[in-house]
């Protein structure tokens, strides 16, 4: 697994994790049933403090993305998260307020918004032939 940890961004470490093999994992790089490494090796990898990476594995082990088998380490998870569709869309909704937000306070033109959103949804879900609306439900 490949992540890129930036010490001086704003962004907490733990954080850094989550959105990364949330990337990975949506992308296709990280596939249902990947074993991650642990957590001492992700700590030593990123020469990061191991609760660091302990903290960002719970939290996705708690958000359905990972799941922990005593002995045998953390796995993407294959298991559904169990929320509802109307459920999933606020989340995002939330989850995309704060960009949105930042866009707007840079001045950017919705256009260019929609259009660096559109290339990152491609990018995110280039290997999926599901149609829209029907990915993992």
């Amino acid at each position: 697994m490949f992540l890129k940890i930036d010490p001086r961004s704003s962004i907490p470490i733990y954080s850094q994790i989550i959105d990364q093999v949330k990337l990975q994992a949506a992308s296709g790089r990280l596939r249902l049933g990947d074993r991650i490494p642990t957590v001492r090796e992700l700590a030593t990898e990123l020469r990061i403090n191991p609760n660091t990476v302990a903290k960002a594995y719970r939290d996705l082990e708690r958000e359905g993305i990972l799941e922990g088998k005593p002995g045998q380490g953390s796995f993407i998870a294959c298991k559904d998260s169990g929320l509802n569709a109307e459920t999933k869309m606020r989340m995002i909704s939330r989850a995309m307020e704060s960009p949105l937000v930042q866009a707007y306070h840079l001045q950017l033109a919705q256009d260019s918004v929609r259009t660096v959103f559109d290339a990152k949804l491609h990018e995110i879900y280039q290997d999926d032939t599901t149609q829209e609306g029907d990915r993992h439900e």
